[in-house]
């Protein structure tokens, strides 16, 4: 029989119930060898950062049927419940048509679903929830399916496979990729799969509409998606984060942390924005920063300012080697990358030797697994320095495409403007090179995420000049030339008669 873990949270005020009661220590040696071993697991490929850390102010999320993007904020018809409540009725769930045994937890990025999972994995190796059954975490990547196909005891599985937005094998082919999943884990007794809505493919209707279901080919799966937090659970976690026993210094610190949370607007409703809350209070002053781009560019200075004071390097030599560590990375669709690959860089770009004087250990948002590699602790770190190398460091003639995220369209779309003001001048220089070779009068040079065809019927009569200039198409990889120019509207001279 399941316990009532949603009453646990709740009586408990979230999961400090982990840290307080569970048996995280009890148990044999060799028992604690197992579970120190999987701890470390979970940090190094999963979370890249202590998950009993996260134990300690997790608070959990409520889920619901329908998109929080498709509603406002306070649609108050929106049913939302706790969240484990909800994988608690469907871990008991009788399974009786394909895919009524895959669940799919949706949302946006940093909503909070691999800190979801790993709360699931603990609470499993403390033998405290779900009883009988084995719990599986794996973050989904190229060698997934054949780890899956070697599990035994498949009848008696909980199966959580994070991050299909972050599977390599899926970039380009996202809905062969999710049959595979589906198809190679139809006979494990429970699947959770976690996935950034904006990526999840086009499916199916559900015959019945029934909210909640959503029909991929043969697959019949309930879906949830992950509610933004509320005024109450925003501030259960800032009181989790600045506790009350320091009284005097954490309540001004408290004091400081509900104004920058108050300034980010929407953005306060994000967990994993929150998770960094203790580095923005840490930081002199009070900054007020109301839209994404800002709030990640203050998170990466406040840590590059700490890493400042130790490797006596200027914070911005190191921002722009982050930016570029991750821009590479990006360009060749990788979350993490080995030594031996990043020292192949380091003889091409110079400015990357930084990187290794970074101190990786603590609240590093650069942190290295147990095999080495380097990896940015949240895949929208990685993304939001994509976008800073790219309004910042980037060439007008740079001809190497970046993996187009749904996040990394969105600050670049927000930051429109930052990008026209860098790149005005040498735009404006080939523009006027292109017109002054077109002899119709009112030709625009306007391309925005056109094909190859599309372009070359605009310019059909100057193909060799335009090549000359590399502007390219939009096809399937974000092209770093055609963005930049995705918006240019300059009319053609006029041709004296």
């Amino acid at each position: 029989m399941l316990f009532n873990l949603s009453a646990v949270f709740s009586r408990h005020q979230g999961a400090c119930f982990l840290r307080n009661h569970l048996p995280l220590s009890a148990g044999s040696p060799l028992l604690k060898h197992k579970r120190e071993i999987q701890f470390n697991q979970i940090n190094d490929q999963i979370l890249f950062s202590d998950p009993l850390e996260l134990a300690k102010c997790y608070i959990e999320p409520h889920c619901q049927e329908i998109n929080p993007a498709d509603r406002l904020d306070d649609d108050f018809f929106v049913s939302k419940e706790p969240i484990f409540k909800k994988i608690e009725d469907f871990i008991k769930m009788q399974t009786f048509q394909q895919g009524n045994n895959q669940l799919f937890i949706l949302s946006d990025a940093g909503m909070g679903k691999t800190s979801f999972l790993v709360m699931f994995k603990l609470l499993s190796l403390t033998s405290f929830w779900p009883k009988g059954y084995y719990c599986h975490l794996l973050k989904l990547n190229d060698k997934s399916i054949d780890n899956i196909q070697l599990m035994e005891n498949k009848r008696k599985t909980v199966l959580l496979l994070d991050s299909l937005d972050e599977d390599p094998c899926a970039y380009g082919r996202i809905k062969k990729r999710l049959i595979d999943i589906l198809d190679c884990t139809k006979n494990i007794k429970k699947v959770i799969i976690t996935c950034r809505t904006q990526f999840f493919p086009e499916i199916d209707k559900d015959p019945l509409e029934i909210p909640g279901r959503i029909r991929i080919e043969s697959y019949l799966c309930p879906s949830k998606y992950i509610s933004p937090f509320d005024n109450k659970q925003i501030h259960t976690y800032l009181r989790k984060r600045f506790p009350q026993k320091y009284f005097l210094f954490n309540n001004k610190r408290y004091k400081k942390s509900k104004l920058i949370v108050e300034s980010m607007g929407t953005l306060k409703c994000r967990p994993m924005l929150l998770s960094f809350i203790k580095d923005l209070v840490d930081s002199t002053g009070i900054m007020l920063i109301n839209d994404e781009y800002s709030i990640y560019q203050m998170l990466v200075e406040s840590w590059l300012l700490r890493e400042q004071t130790k490797t006596k390097l200027d914070y911005r030599i190191l921002m722009k080697a982050c930016a570029q560590l991750a821009f590479e990375m990006q360009a060749r669709k990788k979350l993490k990358i080995d030594p031996m690959t990043l020292d192949d860089i380091i003889r091409t770009i110079d400015c990357l030797e930084t990187i290794k004087t970074i101190d990786i250990k603590g609240r590093s948002l650069l942190n290295k697994n147990s095999d080495g590699d380097y990896r940015f602790s949240h895949y929208s770190i990685q993304e939001f320095l994509v976008v800073y190398y790219v309004i910042n460091y980037a060439k007008i003639n740079e001809n190497r495409s970046i993996y187009p995220t749904d996040f990394i369209k969105i600050l670049l779309d927000k930051n429109e403007y930052q990008l026209r003001m860098r790149f005005d001048e040498e735009i404006s220089n080939q523009q006027i090179l292109i017109e002054a070779n077109s002899r119709r009068e009112g030709i625009e040079a306007k391309i925005k995420y056109k094909d190859k065809k599309k372009i070359k019927e605009i310019f059909k009569e100057y193909l060799p000049e335009i090549d000359k200039y590399e502007i390219k198409p939009f096809e399937e990889d974000l092209n770093i030339p055609t963005f930049i120019r995705q918006k240019i509207n300059i009319p053609a001279p006029k041709v004296k008669e």
